[in-house]
């Protein structure tokens, strides 16, 4: 008797063929779901650099060109340019952050935790993303190379202005405004 080879699979050869093919699918919906993942990080990343960046540009900008004690209001009235605290900072700046440049503007700025972390709030309710770090304060830094955590540093001492004001953080981040000279805008008196 001659047996006659048949060709084809099982029953178990189909069954074990299967199941490859789903390890093989299970294994790329794996790898394409971290990928996935892995790019949505990047961009969150990459966007919070951006808006850290912009932060300290905006905070440099508006700090560069604030106004120094002997300007005065429309009405004449002597304007109160800097006061900082360790956790805010009070300025009158002809580039506020979020508003119309180039009128002089009262803003006050305060250190607020956020779900994401440290930011930066502008008085108008404007939430600005900070660096990564713990425990940020302003610091301000005198002509003389001294960190002080408040400005004035002295009761009752006008007319000084921080050489630096910055924004640093317990893991050593830190913003700073570079070396600052007040923008003094000439005051006119109104025509009788």
């Amino acid at each position: 008797m001659s047996r006659h080879s048949q060709w084809g699979l099982t029953v178990v050869e189909m069954v074990v063929a299967l199941a490859i093919v789903a390890m093989a699918m299970a294994l790329g919906m794996q790898a394409l779901l971290q990928w996935s993942k892995a790019q949505e990080r990047f961009a969150a990343a990459e966007t919070r650099g951006r808006e850290t960046l912009l932060t300290e540009e905006w905070v440099r900008t508006a700090l560069r060109s604030r106004l120094s004690r002997t300007d005065r209001g429309d009405n004449g009235t002597p304007i109160d340019a800097f006061v900082g605290t360790p956790n805010s900072v009070s300025l009158v700046t002809l580039s506020p952050i979020a508003q119309r440049r180039g009128v002089a503007t009262r803003q006050d700025w305060a250190l607020v935790v956020t779900p994401s972390g440290h930011g930066l709030q502008v008085r108008n309710g404007a939430v600005l993303r900070l660096p990564i770090g713990e425990a940020p304060r302003f610091i301000y830094v005198n002509a003389e190379g001294e960190v002080h955590g408040r400005w004035p540093p002295r009761i009752n001492e006008e007319g000084i202005f921080p050489t630096l004001v910055g924004i640093v953080t317990d893991s050593g981040s830190w913003v700073e405004a570079s070396t600052l000279r007040p923008v003094t805008v000439p005051y006119e008196q109104p025509a009788e």
